[in-house]
């Protein structure tokens, strides 16, 4: 006989299946962000050494290009 919490476990369980498979899809149809030579924030812009995969100088720098993008 279920009761109550079996009631919740169940619907806990479905609900964060179907999380995993939503955020899934969008990492399936999310194209990752390339290095392309220079710090990716608008405001910021320095240039990277060669062949470097950095994206940012740092954490300010990403800050403000996911507050910039976001919107």
């Amino acid at each position: 006989m279920t009761d109550v919490i079996d009631l919740a476990q169940a619907f806990d369980a479905l609900n964060l299946q179907q999380s995993l498979e939503v955020q899934a899809a969008i990492a399936r149809n999310t194209r990752p962000t390339e290095a392309v030579g220079y710090c990716l924030n608008p405001l910021c812009g320095n240039d990277f050494e060669a062949g470097s995969l950095k994206l940012f100088c740092g954490p300010p720098c990403a800050e403000e290009h996911h507050k910039r993008t976001r919107r």
